[in-house]
């Protein structure tokens, strides 16, 4: 019995590799919708941070802001991601979509960061010149 559950687990272990290969390789060859359903299905069996970022980038590559913006979100929940960088994403995610008051409170998470933190500083001033261009 507990040989059986042994293999079972080595078996799922294996499988889950398989799939994360399969994603990646539709990444690599920047087939946005294909990685997408890929991640997808992958967060259905074993959800992670790791995946949920992937799966942001896909669906931001589509334009699909929203959508990338609920996967980085999601992402955060997750241990195995920096959050820093997620900020950062989402802070740019905000940006394209125009909520500057979202993108700003996301960017300055992200300067929390020694390693987002030059980004995340450009970002803002990037913000404040956009703002001020809005401005009637």
């Amino acid at each position: 019995m507990v040989l059986q559950q042994g293999m079972q687990q080595g078996r799922m272990a294996g499988q889950a590799k398989l799939r994360q290969k399969r994603c990646q390789l539709w990444l690599s060859a920047k087939d946005y919708p294909q990685a997408s359903s890929c991640f997808s299905q992958s967060l259905n069996l074993e959800p992670n941070g790791k995946h949920y970022q992937q799966l942001a980038y896909a669906q931001a590559q589509q334009r699909l802001w929203q959508q990338s913006i609920n996967s980085l979100q999601r992402a955060l929940d997750y241990p195995d991601t920096e959050p820093a960088h997620n900020y950062l994403n989402l802070g740019l995610l905000y940006l394209e979509l125009q909520c500057y008051p979202e993108a700003e409170q996301a960017l300055k998470k992200a300067g929390e960061s020694s390693s987002t933190a030059s980004i995340s500083q450009q970002a803002l001033r990037y913000l404040q010149q956009r703002q001020t261009l809005s401005l009637p």
